[in-house]
């Protein structure tokens, strides 16, 4: 008896797209926003060659009151579902671990179906 056969588990790829960065500062010019995708081949996914799979967002020079909204969008172009997970950390902060109770992160999904049960 002779069996041939093959198992493919999926592809894994999310490309990202920025829409817009904006914050609350209007006239003041204190605190900045910015954003960009890394389009470098980082390693991390051997799929797509790593191109649009990491956001960079850099802020500075907050204060109390100081808000700032980055639009971007999360695309699957792979075949396994993905599970999204927003995380900030401060590179270059030395007291981070006290500052980061003052920073909040919120992510607003919009058009997705609720396939929670």
């Amino acid at each position: 008896m002779k069996i041939n056969g093959s198992v493919s588990t999926g592809v894994f790829n999310l490309e990202l797209s920025l829409e817009d960065y904006w914050d609350n500062e209007g006239d003041l010019d204190v605190g900045s926003v910015s954003a960009e995708l890394a389009t470098e081949n980082d390693g991390d996914d051997t799929f797509d060659g790593g191109i649009n799979d990491k956001l960079w967002i850099n802020i500075s020079n907050v204060y109390p009151g100081y808000e700032a909204w980055i639009k971007f969008n999360i695309h699957n172009n792979g075949t396994i579902p993905a599970i999204v997970i927003a995380s900030i950390n401060c590179s270059g902060c030395p007291n981070w671990d006290t500052m980061k109770e003052w920073f909040k992160v919120e992510v607003y999904l919009e058009g997705i179906e609720d396939r929670s049960g």
